[in-house]
């Protein structure tokens, strides 16, 4: 009985600690949000996505170069992985946790971030609890591959930029 009552007080603070990680987020979310978008603004025109910002900053590489708008607080999610810094994300249930992870590997991969290997080339390996969890992040790489294929062919009208 006294190990199920402690169970039980452990299992209400992780529940209370995670209740508060939810409702910091949508006020950072809602807080945030203006300065977010100015940031990320899409350009109007397949020629007016700067290559070189893209390379830099993988939301606007998300927004420009895959038409996606993120979450403010996805945006800083990216923003501290593409800096190398150490995330953890305390957040419910379908809120785009993989689609962040999803969009952070298309860029590094697309500009060779992470170039680690020994041929000089970035690889991300995808590791989790289950087989079918990692089947469901390369196939959301591989499903922002299409959208992105579709986005900048719809903005340059199917001209190849040059």
């Amino acid at each position: 009985f006294p190990v199920t009552i402690v169970f039980h007080k452990v299992y209400i603070l992780v529940f209370l600690v995670c209740l508060f990680c939810m409702v910091s987020e949508f006020v950072v979310d809602a807080v945030g949000f203006g300065s977010f978008l100015g940031r990320v603004r899409p350009v109007l025109g397949f020629e007016g996505v700067d290559r070189e910002l893209a390379s830099k900053d993988p939301v606007y590489f998300v927004v420009n170069c895959l038409g996606l708008t993120p979450y403010s607080w996805q945006a800083e999610f990216l923003d501290r992985l593409a800096l190398g810094e150490n995330v953890l994300a305390c957040c419910a249930r379908q809120v785009g946790k993989t689609f962040c992870l999803a969009a952070f590997s298309l860029w590094a991969i697309t500009f060779n971030k992470l170039p680690i290997a020994p041929d000089g080339r970035t690889h991300i390996i995808i590791v989790s609890a289950t087989e079918e969890q990692s089947k469901k992040i390369v196939s959301d790489v591989k499903k922002l591959v299409r959208i992105g294929d579709e986005y900048l062919g719809r903005m340059s009208q199917g001209r190849l930029a040059g």
